[in-house]
């Protein structure tokens, strides 16, 4: 069995941890209110910012000139994206009709001299769909 010296030593650590683990607790629970109110605060603070002049000028402008530069930038996209097509067509268009007049003039063709000027309608076109590809070789 225990003695009451080691008895009493034992009753003094449990009494020492209970008031110890009783202050962390305050200190934790006191700590967490501490933040939650630091986090109120700064959510005032901000609050009373932006409800402020400069605040709201300040809003404005980077909301104002951000949804300016979005527009710009898809408006840009979609002329850049509508000239592509646009090209695309042309040069299948270009394509398609110097092939048809080569494949038109290599049946004509009844010597070597023939088929190199229809072979050369390939490269330069001898009528144009486009004036932008008139002597462009494709």
């Amino acid at each position: 069995m225990l003695t009451d010296e080691k008895r009493a030593l034992i009753e003094a650590e449990e009494r020492f941890r209970h008031e110890l683990r009783q202050k962390i607790e305050s200190d934790i629970a006191t700590t967490g209110q501490e933040i939650k109110a630091s986090e109120k605060k700064l959510f005032e603070k901000i609050n009373t910012f932006l409800n402020s002049s400069i605040g709201l000028l300040l809003v404005s402008s980077v909301v104002v000139s951000g949804g300016g530069a979005l527009y710009q930038q898809i408006e840009h996209d979609y002329e850049s994206r509508e000239k592509s097509k646009e090209q695309s067509l042309t040069f299948k268009f270009e394509i398609g009709d110097r092939v048809k007049n080569m494949q038109f003039l290599l049946k004509r063709a009844k010597t070597v001299g023939d088929a190199k000027v229809a072979m050369a309608g390939m490269f330069k076109s001898q009528f144009p769909l486009n004036s932008s590809l008139d002597n462009k070789s494709l």
